[in-house]
């Protein structure tokens, strides 16, 4: 976003893929239960220093002592990860310290800024000079059918709200939406031949 608002000239598109305003759990908490701005920003700090406080017992002791693999265990694999023969490369790379000291570098930085500073807020909308393209899963189409299975549907419906708002500021903006009944929010992953296509056409007729 910094680079798109500061280097126009330089950019020939920004594709947007499953792409979330920053603090969209704490903004939705705050919706459902009716809270005020600063029960919000209270709620956030309380959440980060918790996860602060869970990052530094995995560097002091999970990780020292070997113990990993009950906090973040290889097996059962999860269905939806793409390529599956590599899920257990990927779980393992989260043993590793360095994952967790960039882990706990977000979670500080989250801590003395604000959502609204971060450049997903601070530099929108992107500018109309280039084209701004939204490549997004479509939970309207997975709400019917919670609806219908009589499951409540208010979490999927706020994040594709916020979502597809990231990009609609924009008057040179394209969407790709996937819009199968399980579609969730793991789009990246979960349909990863859906993403890849939807870059490459959104992208044709850009010239290099």
């Amino acid at each position: 976003m910094y680079l798109a608002n500061n280097h126009t000239s330089n950019i020939k598109s920004v594709t947007f893929v499953e792409t979330y305003p920053p603090g969209i759990e704490f903004s939705y908490y705050g919706y459902q239960n009716c809270l005020s701005q600063e029960a919000i920003s209270e709620y956030r700090s309380a959440q980060i220093s918790s996860r602060i406080g869970l990052v530094q017992l995995i560097l002091s002791m999970a990780i020292p002592w070997g113990l990993m693999g009950l906090f973040i265990p290889i097996s059962p694999q999860y269905e939806g990860y793409y390529p599956p023969e590599r899920w257990s490369e990927f779980r393992v790379q989260m043993w590793k310290s360095k994952v967790w000291i960039s882990q706990y570098q977000g979670l500080r930085h989250l801590q003395i800024t604000s959502d609204s500073q971060d450049p997903l807020i601070s530099f929108a909308p992107l500018s109309s000079q280039f084209p701004v393209f939204g490549v997004y899963c479509n939970t309207t189409v997975a709400c019917e059918a919670k609806s219908q299975e009589g499951q409540d549907c208010t979490q999927l419906s706020y994040y594709n709200t916020k979502k597809f708002s990231m990009i609609r500021g924009n008057a040179n903006a394209t969407i790709a939406v996937n819009s199968d009944v399980d579609c969730n929010l793991n789009l990246p992953i979960q349909k990863p031949l859906f993403t890849a296509s939807s870059i490459l056409k959104l992208n044709a007729g850009i010239e290099v």
